[in-house]
């Protein structure tokens, strides 16, 4: 059992994660992410990303524990991951807010361009139906000057 704690040095306890120890991982973890968590949180507002990012954030420090340097903090090097990721997600959100307004707005012109057809179509139901009502002769009449644009005088030739 690797010996992690208050009463080795942090040193130690860096040279263990390097190692690949679990519980010198587990020591860094219990010892940061708290202070960890309530800087992003007065950032990001929300526990939920938080959540997420922390467990990201350690990772990121699994993953590179062999690039660790001993002999530099672990909590500089902590919150410098936590504040790239708060900005990464900053960044992305702010994508996303933007591709939402625009998709957004793509659907109002759609929507109104639909709804623009449907009035159309349903107004031109109604001429139909008006039309139709008309005696044969003047729907003729009608039919041929407004629908076919022939001239009055072409009309009475006929």
């Amino acid at each position: 059992m690797v010996n992690v704690g208050p009463e080795i040095g942090e040193k130690a306890v860096l040279s263990q994660l390097r190692d690949g120890s679990y519980e010198a991982f587990e020591y860094i973890y219990h010892r940061y992410k708290v202070r960890l968590a309530a800087s992003m949180l007065r950032l990001l507002k929300s526990t939920d990303l938080v959540d997420d990012l922390l467990q990201e954030l350690f990772v990121r420090l699994w993953e590179h524990r062999e690039s660790i340097n001993p002999e530099q903090p672990i909590k500089a090097y902590l919150f410098r991951i936590a504040e790239n990721l708060v900005y990464d997600t900053f960044r992305r959100l702010s994508k996303d807010r933007r591709l939402q307004d625009q998709l957004f707005h793509a659907m109002e012109e759609i929507g109104a361009d639909i709804e623009k057809q449907f009035f159309m179509q349903e107004d031109r139901q109604a001429i139909e139906a008006v039309i139709a009502m008309l005696p044969p002769k003047r729907r003729q009449v009608f039919t041929l000057c407004k629908l076919e644009s022939k001239s009055y005088e072409e009309v009475s030739s006929l």
